[in-house]
Formats: structure tokens, sequence, C-alpha cells
């Protein structure tokens, strides 16, 4: 079961850096959704396997955050060649649809949200603004709360 991994892999009010933990390992995951229930571990497996959204089609649109799951991913650079872990993200929404994204900034923003509000499950969901915003080479997905 994947519901909350070893509390050194969470992003919470502690001394670790999940961020440096994806860099640094390969197999990093964790899913706050309570997975008691086949139904809940269904859903789980669809998100992991085949998210329902891409947030990067939701720029400027609202989605409510209820649960995450979060695992490192590796991504070969196009122009360097070289393998780097990145987070892959899924958020789910209080009507447990699923947005995928891997992006650093996004991640980011979802560490930011959980120093404040809390690890979820939320049971009010927090309502985001996905946002894109323009960096060094390209864009990177974020969110305002809203």
């Amino acid at each position: 079961e994947i519901r909350k991994m070893e509390e050194k892999n969470l992003v919470v009010n502690n001394k670790e850096n999940f961020v440096e933990e994806l860099k640094e390992s390969h197999n990093v995951m964790f899913c706050t959704v309570n997975q008691d229930e086949p139904k809940a571990k269904a859903l789980v497996f669809k998100a992991m396997n085949n998210p329902s959204n891409r947030v990067a089609d939701y720029i400027g649109k609202t989605i409510k955050i209820k649960d995450i799951f979060v695992e490192s991913v590796d991504i070969e650079n196009e122009e360097t060649g070289i393998i780097d872990t990145v987070p892959r993200i899924v958020l789910f929404d209080d009507n447990n649809e699923t947005y995928e994204a891997v992006s650093r900034g996004l991640f980011n923003a979802l560490q930011k949200l959980i120093s404040v509000f809390g690890l979820p499950t939320y049971d009010e969901p927090i309502a985001v603004e996905i946002k894109q915003k323009a960096v060094k080479k390209g864009s990177m997905l974020t969110f305002d709360i809203v």
C-alpha cells in the first residue's frame, strides 16, 4: 500500500526536503488517498497509471485539490542526454477527477501549500488556479489559492 510512505519522504513541516530526496532516489512515491476500500485502491491505480486530465490543459482554470499522488520519474534531457529525476504529480479533486503533470514548479507550489495547510486529505478541498509562468528556458506550471 502506498498510503503515506515513511515520514522522511513526505513534504511536511519537517527538516527533510522532498525535492532533494527526489533528486537522489529513483523510487520515491507517496499518496494521501485513504486506500482502505477496494474502490479507493482502484482510483489510486487509475491515477498512477492513466490520470484523466493534464494540468497543462487547465491553465487559468480552477482545480479543487482534495488529495495528491507524487512519484519520482527519470526523464532524459533531449539536449544533453543526461537523465534527470523529476516529480510527477497527480492531483485529485473533490469529484475524484485526476490531473497529471511532471513539473518542478507545480511541485514547489504543492510543497508550499502543504507547509501552510498541512498534508491532505483535505475535508474541505482547496481551490487553486493553475498558472503558467515564464522562466529562463520556456515556462513552468504553478498555482495560486483562489
